[in-house]
């Protein structure tokens, strides 16, 4: 039966199609307009009228429709979700969050139905430039980052020729590093200290913060001693620029630790002896 230039099918089973019936190239050839009643009549006749302008500008429907289906597989989208399940193992939750976000937010509202090989430099720069217009330079320069590691996936699959992103090089304004003013006020001194003393977080940070205010406290107390071989001259080790030997405080083990409450307060590394060589680079 047909209705409104479609036709309807009834199968063997009982479910009902609409079809469009057309001849290209000589030969007769068909497509499906959906399922009925999912796909009511209105919607029908609009794909019907898709199809019918398609075969007016001399392209077959059902080729088109292969293509548009092959591109939505090798979309942005669909590759980026590949590389972050791919990578999900190896990257920090937070870092898989931060990833999810920036291209999430920026990247997949854009170019995310787009094919990945027919992506150019331009069309990414379009994108990061909002980022850049609302100040956030890093997350622009960290999402240029994000596409050029999924460009590379794509290309290690066979999905891309190209990683266009390095065509940007430099035409991202560069990330400002504001630096802060040194504490010299004793007082200021003390109140970090507290506030250090105080910190509730992640176990890795509060070791680090620990270890860098001892450190401090270390460096105007006692000789540094730096990290290198001694010399062939005389027992004294040699001199490096750009680390220094900490001995950890006896009876901690600050490597082992793994739960942030067992963390020695300042005022209890204050009043530990004796130190053991334990090196810790801080770089």
């Amino acid at each position: 039966m047909t209705i409104a230039g479609c036709t309807w099918w009834v199968n063997p089973n009982g479910s009902r199609w609409w079809r469009f019936k057309y001849k290209y190239g000589g030969k007769e050839r068909g497509i499906s307009l959906g399922v009925y009643p999912d796909v009511p009549l209105q919607y029908a006749r609009e794909q019907l009228q898709d199809a019918r302008q398609l075969l007016a500008r001399g392209i077959d429907p059902s080729v088109q429709r292969r293509t548009v289906k092959i591109a939505k597989a090798d979309s942005f989208k669909v590759i980026a979700e590949e590389w972050l399940e791919m990578q999900a193992e190896r990257l920090a939750p937070i870092t898989m969050t931060k990833a999810r976000w920036i291209l999430g937010s920026f990247i997949y509202p854009r170019l995310g139905s787009r094919p990945i090989a027919a992506i150019a430099a331009p069309k990414v720069l379009a994108v990061l430039r909002p980022i850049e217009s609302r100040g956030m330079n890093e997350t622009a320069h960290r999402a240029l980052q994000r596409c050029g590691q999924i460009f590379r996936y794509a290309i290690a699959t066979g999905r891309a020729t190209r990683d266009i992103t390095s065509d940007l090089r430099g035409a991202l304004a560069p990330v400002v590093v504001e630096n802060r003013a040194a504490i010299t006020e004793p007082e200021k001194i003390g109140a970090l200290l507290r506030a250090i003393d105080d910190y509730i977080g992640h176990p890795t940070t509060l070791m680090a913060l620990k270890l860098s205010s001892r450190s401090l406290e270390l460096c105007h107390s006692a000789p540094a001693i730096a990290i290198g071989q001694s010399s062939d001259r005389d027992d004294r080790p040699n001199v490096g620029s750009h680390a220094i030997l900490l001995r950890s405080f006896a009876p901690f083990d600050l490597t082992s630790l793994t739960d942030a409450s067992r963390l020695p307060s300042l005022s209890e590394c204050a009043g530990i002896q004796p130190w053991h060589d334990t090196a810790l680079a801080v770089c």
